[in-house]
């Protein structure tokens, strides 16, 4: 019999939920209560931000996946941890547009 080994990280791909394409919008059209989370920014008014379920994700802090991870291999290129919440992000071509999920890491 062939036993078959999951990684935990492919479990969890099992687990994606919520896949949207998101708004990519600079800072100056955050919400007060959204720019609040970035105080820390000079230029915040010209960063970038994906917004998904109605929370800013800062894409310049997208931490990328490597090649070799399982989740890169499912056409994602990144994520975030923000309050226990891992966001994945799938950039199209040149990066004009997003899409975000989550997951359980």
């Amino acid at each position: 019999m062939n036993n078959l080994t999951i990684s935990h990280n492919e479990r969890a791909l099992q687990e994606i939920k919520h896949v949207v394409p998101c708004p990519i919008v600079t800072g100056e059209l955050l919400t007060d209560t959204q720019r609040e989370r970035f105080n820390y920014l000079a230029d915040i008014d010209t960063a970038k931000f994906a917004i998904y379920n109605g929370n800013a994700y800062l894409l310049s802090e997208v931490t990328k996946f490597s090649a070799a991870a399982p989740e890169y291999k499912a056409g994602y290129h990144g994520y975030q941890i923000v309050n226990f919440e891992s966001v994945l992000f799938k950039f199209s071509a040149g990066g004009a547009a997003v899409s975000c999920a989550t997951y359980n890491p």
